[in-house]
């Protein structure tokens, strides 16, 4: 009895098991033929952005086209571009996407075919997009001088270029009025301009490239407004105002000791030399022949060099009156006021001095005289010297006042040669 009531049991385990697995493969064949195979295509990877000039370069790679029609690039969330895909060639890409404002823009890919099917979205990459806002802030090389030579030539001393300098270009106008342009790469530190017209003044332009930009951009073009340069000389003459000292020696007539020959532009021999029986401060009065800002102040020292100057001042007045009507009528010299026991007294002499020399001034100050340099060389190079002139002020006569030397005894002052420079303005 047990045995059989066993056996129904299992005949009924059997059955419902069999008819239970046939149901559920019936059940999995219809859902395959219904919704079909399910096939997955491969998403864009290794996705690159790169800016340029309201534009980008976006680049991405592809494992396969089995399956792809085509790349759909989205960017900001509110556009999007498809580009077509055709063969094995495609599997790299590369495209531009232009009209795109300056800021900072953001970018995702995906593929999908023909029948809508569609793959995973890309990492999302993004890159700031420049424009006129960037280029209109980017300045030209920077230089830090023009040194224009008696020969015509000039050398330009560069500052360092900025972070993402490609090159500099750098235009002038020489002698026969011409333009000319010349390249000044980055690691150029002058440029020497051959044929150089000064008046024409130099344009400065850079081109950059930034980290990762497809565009190059140019800068904003810098132009000189003037230029330093060395005065011409052949313009110089002599204004002879009241105590200056026209030659070494005013009893003798000796042409090599003129004042003129200290602007010959010969360095090599003696020029001026105020000897010890000319009293000291000792004066003489220049017209440059051009009114100008003054910028410094050259002296090629005397062979001997104790002699050369070492305490002295320069001034300088412009020329809205005539020259005579600035001489001052202070005399330096004159100490008629002292007793003859105090004119043979040297404390009393140079006190004396001293007090006319600063009525001297005051004097030259009410007529418009602008003391340009006041400089004492105690330690200074006695070969030579060149001062810097600060004033903005535009000179057309400069009054050179020398006080002392490097000698504790010898009176005398030499010198060979000096030079002013100026700016002047460019065309």
């Amino acid at each position: 009895m047990r045995l059989n009531i066993f056996k129904l049991i299992s005949l009924f385990l059997l059955g419902y098991i069999v008819f239970s697995c046939g149901e559920s493969i019936d059940d999995i064949h219809s859902d395959y033929i219904k919704g079909g195979e399910k096939i997955y295509i491969p998403k864009p990877l290794d996705v690159e952005v790169k800016p340029g000039n309201n534009r980008v370069e976006l680049s991405w790679r592809l494992t396969s086209i089995q399956n792809v029609d085509e790349v759909v690039v989205s960017y900001d969330d509110t556009e999007e571009v498809v580009v077509s895909i055709e063969d094995q060639s495609d599997l790299l890409k590369k495209m531009i996407i232009t009209n795109l404002s300056e800021g900072t823009h953001f970018f995702k890919l995906f593929t999908r075919n023909n029948k809508g099917v569609r793959s995973l979205v890309s990492d999302q990459v993004s890159t700031n997009v420049l424009g006129s806002n960037y280029q209109s802030n980017l300045v030209s090389r920077s230089f830090i001088g023009i040194n224009v030579s008696s020969d015509g030539s000039a050398t330009v001393t560069w500052g360092s270029p900025l972070e993402g300098t490609l090159t500099s270009r750098v235009s002038y106008r020489n002698n026969s009025g011409e333009t000319k342009t010349l390249e000044v790469k980055n690691e150029d530190n002058t440029t020497v301009i051959p044929d150089f017209d000064p008046k024409g003044g130099l344009s400065v332009v850079s081109d950059y490239q930034p980290d990762n930009s497809i565009d190059v951009f140019t800068s904003n073009v810098f132009k000189t407004t003037s230029i330093e340069v060395a005065l011409d000389k052949s313009l110089f003459t002599l204004a002879n105002l009241p105590m200056d000292i026209p030659r070494y020696d005013p009893t003798v007539n000796d042409a090599e000791k003129d004042w003129y020959h200290a602007w010959d532009g010969d360095n090599s021999t003696v020029k001026v030399f105020l000897e010890g029986n000319n009293p000291k401060p000792a004066f003489v009065t220049i017209d440059l022949g051009v009114k100008v800002q003054l910028t410094k102040f050259e002296l090629v020292g005397f062979p001997w060099p104790f002699i050369t100057p070492k305490e002295y001042q320069i001034w300088g007045i412009g020329d809205d009156k005539a020259i005579s009507e600035a001489a001052t009528s202070v005399d330096i010299h004159d100490i008629s006021s002292l007793s003859p026991e105090d004119q043979a007294d040297p404390v009393k002499v140079t006190a004396k001095k001293a007090e006319n020399f600063e009525a001297w001034k005051t004097e030259s100050e009410n007529l418009g005289w602008t003391l340009l340099v006041d400089d004492n060389r105690a330690d200074g190079d006695k070969s030579g010297f060149t001062k810097p002139i600060t004033s903005d002020e535009k000179i057309r006569y400069v009054r050179l006042v020398f006080i002392d030397n490097y000698h504790d005894s010898n009176p005398d002052i030499g010198m060979s040669e000096i030079t002013f420079s100026g700016l002047i303005p460019t065309e």
